[in-house]
């Protein structure tokens, strides 16, 4: 390979990177972070059988918790 086109070669490639550089994101300052609250959330319980009474006071504490701390709460399954 000849001096010149070696030469030549390298330019290109500099030139290459020096656009490819270029064209990298601008660095930017994060996003606020959001507070969340328990209102803005929704809890989803899946209760799949009714074989005992502890079933009946597992689903009712979930129920009550929810109530208490102001969140949603998507109920599926018995008892309902």
């Amino acid at each position: 390979m000849s001096t010149k086109l070696l030469y030549k070669l390298l330019a290109v490639v500099m030139m290459a990177s020096l656009v490819l550089s270029a064209c990298a994101p601008a660095a930017t300052e994060p996003p606020a972070k959001k507070v969340w609250t328990y209102a803005d959330m929704t809890i989803g319980f899946l209760q799949t059988g009714s074989e005992g009474g502890w079933r009946a006071a597992n689903t009712a504490s979930f129920k009550e918790s929810a109530t208490q701390l102001g969140l949603t709460l998507k109920f599926y399954g018995f008892p309902k």
